[in-house]
């Protein structure tokens, strides 16, 4: 297969869905197109047509677009979260849940035990008193993972986190990305209580692969026996071409070999705006690799990070990236949150997965990848708009930083495996 051919009709349109009388011509664009980001090209990813994909930029419009999509659920409501806090927006979407479960709504919510450990169990007894129904992924105590849970699960690291953000309503729409439920996602990320995330609104027959990860984590937090039959698959309501990709620890990590690939294979454009950065050094190496014949490469990361020890372990790589002409900026005046990739305009990811070892080893991640340009060219417009707001790091000012930077450097990159 030609690549710089799949890229140039992709550019002419290959990422469209839909049908119609060039729909044959089409599909065997995106074909080849598949196989150009995929892992394996002959055995391209089982990308799926017919979806609307909507980037929703920070909190006020994520959870504009969420409460909305709840308020006219007919059947049921599915959340699987890593954090939920029990503040303003946390009440609110508690007290919509409570609403609905009241009205015959069917309505499920798995938390993470780590995510939500600090909220006072009031709350959660509060919504499963309204007819919620809420599971708990991997208690830290012992004694409160269910007897009834798989054997494995019962067995998991403390270390294994359920770090996904979905939220499905009536099998129809869903929403994941990088937003938690709490205040700090609230706002437009416009200072350091108010986040800069992302997060991406699905429709069409993809949304059916979200709802078997739901079932699926369902089954396995509560060791439900109840046969459920096939996820219903929704119409097609769009031309976007998407696939939905899950991580769990002890398997394959389709989430990094498909980002490896396409950076691999990228030809023009690499921009990554990413919350946590440490990745594997086969990644790392890829990157290097595309910078030094000729591809641009931008990386967007925090200046300021709730995770210190992941934000000053990342910073250890600075020197070698931008050494290979890799162009680093930080994000000013917030805490950046979002974890996004596109390359060369027609290839393009959201989810929950961070560029490090904890997101690819440890944690239970989800992400959205979609071929096309039109999606592709929202989050380079989206990464152009945050460089507004941003400052490069040049080499010479790196090789300037202070001493104590240094040293927090080393001393958090011995742990790089853990973070």
């Amino acid at each position: 297969m030609d690549q710089k051919r799949a890229v140039h009709e992709a550019d002419s349109g290959a990422g469209a869905g839909g049908v119609g009388p060039d729909s044959g011509l089409r599909m065997r664009r995106l074909e080849r197109l598949a196989r150009h980001f995929s892992p394996r090209p002959r055995r391209p990813l089982p990308y799926v047509g017919g979806n609307d994909f909507h980037l929703l930029i920070n909190g006020n419009k994520g959870f504009s677009h969420m409460l909305s999509a709840m308020l006219t659920a007919r059947a049921s409501i599915d959340i699987e979260m890593y954090i939920w806090r029990a503040d303003r927006i946390g009440r609110r979407f508690a007290d919509l849940l409570k609403a609905k479960a009241e009205e015959g709504v069917k309505v499920r919510v798995i938390r993470d035990a780590v995510g939500c450990f600090l909220e006072p169990r009031s709350f959660w007894r509060e919504m499963s008193d309204a007819g919620i129904l809420i599971a708990e992924f991997n208690p830290i105590a012992p004694w409160r993972a269910r007897k009834s849970a798989g054997r494995l699960y019962r067995k998991r690291s403390i270390n294994h986190r359920d770090h996904r953000k979905i939220i499905l309503v009536d099998g129809e729409v869903a929403f994941t990305g990088g937003i938690n439920i709490g205040d700090e996602y609230v706002g437009d990320g416009d200072s350091h209580r108010h986040w800069r995330d992302t997060s991406v609104q699905v429709r069409g027959p993809v949304v059916a692969r979200l709802a078997a990860l739901f079932e699926r984590q369902w089954r396995q937090v509560t060791g439900s026996r109840m046969i459920v039959g096939p996820v219903r698959r929704p119409d097609p309501v769009g031309e976007g071409v998407g696939i939905v990709l899950d991580s769990q620890p002890w398997k394959t990590n389709l989430i990094h070999r498909t980002i490896l690939a396409a950076v691999r294979r990228s030809r023009k454009r690499i921009e990554i705006t990413m919350a946590y950065f440490m990745p594997p050094a086969r990644l790392t190496r890829a990157l290097r690799r595309a910078a030094r014949r000729g591809v641009l490469v931008r990386l967007l990361l925090p200046a300021h990070s709730d995770v210190a020890a992941v934000f000053h372990a990342g910073r250890s790589n600075y020197s070698r990236l931008l050494k290979a002409g890799i162009h680093i900026y930080e994000c000013q005046g917030t805490v950046l949150h979002a974890k996004t990739l596109q390359v060369d305009d027609v290839w393009g990811t959201v989810g929950s997965a961070n560029l490090d070892m904890r997101s690819f080893r440890l944690n239970d991640e989800v992400n959205v990848f979609v071929l096309g340009r039109s999606f592709a060219r929202q989050l380079h417009w989206m990464f152009e708009s945050d460089l507004a707001r941003s400052r490069e790091i040049t080499l010479e000012q790196w090789k300037r930083r202070p001493w104590l930077d240094k040293l927090k450097e080393r001393f958090f990159r011995l742990f790089r495996r853990w973070l």
